[in-house]
């Protein structure tokens, strides 16, 4: 009898795991034509205070983007190493984010959170700490690019930051392409089997890479996470401004000076 009730037990646990199994593998796909993109007309440029994983951040391609077909929609993340990764230091306020849409069937809304995680936890909805949302209006499109304002402040010495993309529409692909990485796009939805961040490679994506620029004001040198970073500083002293002024004005006072004297 208890050979019996083990046997049922078992069953059990191997119908839930292949239950599960089932619902992560529906996760699909975007089915427009794979291999088509879009590239941004002026190539974004990565600031000291802008920070990316994606090896490209100005092209989207098609049939690298990720969703649950189901209700009530998809969520994409990036896990941003601050301190670790961007040379960042203090408080790294988020202004704004750069991503990309493959493609929308229908007029939808794309909800941007800023996450704060406590360094060294892990990477579980538990754990992350809301630092500001924004909540964007989209119509039907398809390949194209765009810049959103959101706000949320982390502490770079002690945090990471965690920036959400989050739809309740089932037709909605966030922008993606196959260019490379730097770190792990992360997807959730709890109606594909997956209620906690996952690893998109992991559930056997791993050629979609989520096109993601973070857009911030904070301390430290961080070169964008991407390429050679360079662009123009958030900030410029006025002190140097001033003192460089006055010397260049001293000098064609005496340059003014020592003409007319000759």
């Amino acid at each position: 009898m208890l050979n019996s009730r083990k046997a049922v037990l078992v069953a059990l646990v191997l119908l839930v795991c292949a239950a599960a199994t089932a619902q992560a593998s529906q996760f699909t796909l975007s089915d427009l034509e794979p291999g088509r993109f879009v590239v941004r007309e002026n190539p974004l440029p990565l600031a000291p205070q802008s920070i990316t994983q994606s090896t490209n951040v100005d092209t989207v391609v098609t049939g690298t983007s990720v969703h649950c077909p189901t209700a009530p929609g998809t969520t994409w993340y990036r896990l941003f190493d601050l301190d670790g990764d961007h040379a960042l230091t203090g408080e790294f306020c988020v202004e704004d984010v750069d991503y990309g849409i493959e493609s929308l069937a229908a007029n939808q809304t794309l909800t941007i959170v800023v996450h704060c995680l406590a360094e060294g936890a892990p990477f579980t909805n538990a754990n992350l700490v809301q630092a500001g949302s924004a909540v964007v209006p989209h119509t039907a499109t398809a390949l194209t690019l765009h810049n959103a304002a959101v706000a949320g402040c982390c502490d770079a010495d002690t945090e990471d930051l965690a920036l959400e993309l989050t739809t309740q529409a089932p037709a909605f692909f966030v922008g993606c392409n196959n260019l490379g990485q730097s770190a792990p796009t992360f997807i959730e939805s709890a109606s594909c089997g997956l209620p906690e961040p996952g690893n998109l490679a992991d559930i056997g994506f791993p050629n979609s890479h989520l096109l993601l620029v973070v857009n911030g004001d904070g301390t430290g040198g961080g070169d964008g996470g991407s390429g050679d970073g360079g662009g123009v500083p958030a900030s410029t002293d006025l002190g140097v401004v001033l003192m460089v002024l006055a010397l260049l004005g001293s000098s064609a006072y005496f340059l003014r000076r020592r003409a007319t004297n000759n």
